[in-house]
């Protein structure tokens, strides 16, 4: 990289000006997790991110060592902004393993944090990510020998740091401001459905509509309905293979009763008045299969699956309460038709099996013609019941629900919930209007909160570019004055980075050439102290 500098300043190629050296990468069989006598910290890039996973091992001169003050440079990852390759890594002392590289530095050359900052510019990312090997592997020094640093003389490094800590510290404020508000966004939606699963977000509307048809009298209306369409459809049926009528009506006692919920349920919340707890059954069609758990065993062979065709809905299709498009598995228009019991339709209900039990999602209009895996039940609820997104709602937001969910499927022994839990678990149901509302009220704060969202994306994608404008300033002279104009305003002499430099590799302290080391270890060239 090369461009027009400030005078004073130099380009000046990395290896010039400082040296790595790799880590050591101890077999994981010795690997331990808990601090020992004999032992020391083996420092991984995890280790310098959010999640920290410490581990240990045996001590010996084999290890490569560094301290908390020590500059080791992340040398695995990828190109993206969200990669590691290229990371500066500081603050612990211990073994680094060989995806980390200490820094070795002269200090007649650079200051630490100097080089420090210097490393959160894109001078180095953008070279070794252009590299494909360097995205698997690392980079080695044949692929940043070309890589050029901007470099000021060495009293006006210690100024422009100076400055650099005080302007970045107030956008670290901010970022760290900015990366509370998803926690605080996630705690507030789980407060709206909380409150909308217990009846405290429609409060005032209860008040305001007395008159509206109590859960009670809802469910007996749905029952009588119920045990309607069933002999509607067993009627049809037996006109269709007898040719005509039942001689009596005996056969209406095969109807089964959806029975009514355990009123034993232990922490069973107090409801609102018009509220009431349900099973599942009185609430799923009868028109349609109203609970459904995907095909397995010879139903649907991985040999029959396919890269294209009718797509198979699995647990990746289940989001926080949202349906997640694209699937890899698909079957044959022939296989489709095979399976035609386990399509879903939009309004249907996904319920995750496995993995992360019960979670739930709607299906959208527009999907289009597919199966459910055997990883999924689908439920199809009445229009006249429940509906689906308050559904939704109970598995997100409902304590009581979730605590059922976790009773009856977290066990060690029991790792999928099946349609026999489903049917046991207890939900509380409020009027069909005041559902329409709920679904309303939650839905529109629920805008709000993704507006919010999209305010912080927009506010941290702000910050993170004014850091970078920062440092961009700040390495071509406009963050400070720079010496040669302040050796000019005081009519005083100064040294050039060029002629720093040129000193430096004439006292023998920085490259001799060919394909020797970059600084050597002499009084001047130390690792970060």
């Amino acid at each position: 990289m090369n461009g027009e500098l400030p005078g004073g300043w130099a380009w000046a190629r990395m290896l010039d000006i400082l040296d790595y050296e790799g880590g050591s990468q101890p077999p994981k069989k010795e690997f331990i997790y808990e601090p020992r006598k004999g032992y020391v910290r083996l420092l991984q890039i995890r280790d310098f991110g959010d999640k920290p996973f410490p581990t240990y091992v045996p001590d010996s001169k084999r290890l490569k060592k560094a301290t908390r003050e020590d500059l080791l440079l992340a040398r695995y990852g990828g190109s993206s902004a969200n990669d590691s390759l290229g990371r500066i890594c500081t603050g612990l002392d211990g073994a680094y393993n060989v995806a980390l590289a200490k820094l070795i530095l002269s200090h007649e050359i650079v200051e630490k944090d100097y080089v420090r900052y210097l490393f959160l510019g894109p001078w180095f990312r953008e070279k070794v990510s252009q590299n494909s090997r360097s995205c698997q592997t690392g980079f080695n020094r044949e692929d940043v020998q070309d890589i050029e640093f901007p470099i000021a003389p060495l009293t006006e490094q210690h100024r422009i740091v100076a400055k650099l800590e005080e302007v970045l510290s107030r956008m670290t404020a901010c970022q760290q401001r900015l990366a509370r508000v998803p926690a605080l966004l996630k705690r507030f939606r789980q407060s709206v459905l909380d409150a909308a699963c217990s009846g405290r977000l429609t409060m005032d509307w209860r008040e305001l509509h007395t008159n509206i048809e109590s859960t009670d009298n809802l469910i007996t209306r749905v029952r009588a309905i119920r045990r309607a369409e069933w002999e509607a459809i067993e009627l049809a049926k037996t006109r269709r293979l007898n040719g005509g009528t039942p001689k009596d009506r005996t056969w209406k006692d095969k109807y089964v009763e959806p029975p009514d919920p355990d009123p034993s349920v232990e922490n069973a919340p107090e409801l609102p008045d018009t509220w009431s707890f349900t099973g599942i059954d009185v609430l799923l069609s009868t028109i349609r299969r109203g609970m459904k758990t995907g095909p397995f065993g010879s139903s649907l062979k991985k040999a029959e699956h396919q890269a294209s065709g009718i797509p198979v809905l699995g647990i990746e299709n289940i989001g926080e309460m949202t349906f997640k498009g694209g699937t890899k598995i698909h079957v044959s228009k022939a296989k489709a038709i095979e399976l035609a019991e386990f399509d879903a339709l939009p309004g249907d209900i996904l319920i995750s099996r496995s993995g992360t039990v019960g979670e739930v999602c709607v299906v959208p209009e527009g999907l289009g013609e597919a199966r459910i895996s055997t990883n999924i039940m689908r439920v199809t609820l009445r229009d006249d019941g429940m509906l689906p997104t308050y559904f939704s709602y109970l598995f997100n937001g409902s304590a009581f629900v979730l605590h059922q969910v976790e009773r009856l499927c977290g066990g060690s022994t029991r790792d999928f919930l099946n349609q026999e839990i489903l049917r046991s678990i207890v939900f509380p149901l409020p009027p069909l209007k005041e559902q329409a509302e709920i679904v309303r009220r939650v839905e529109k704060l629920f805008v709000l909160a993704d507006q919010i969202e999209m305010r912080f994306a927009e506010a941290k994608k702000r910050v993170d570019s004014i850091t970078q404008s920062i440092l961009a300033k700040a390495f071509s002279g406009e963050l400070v004055p720079t010496e040669h104009e302040l050796a000019k305003a005081e009519g005083r002499s100064f040294e050039s980075a060029e002629e720093m430099l040129k000193r430096i590799k004439g006292d023998g302290q920085g490259k001799t050439g060919g394909k020797g080391r970059a600084v050597r270890r002499s009084k001047h060239s130390v690792a970060v102290p």
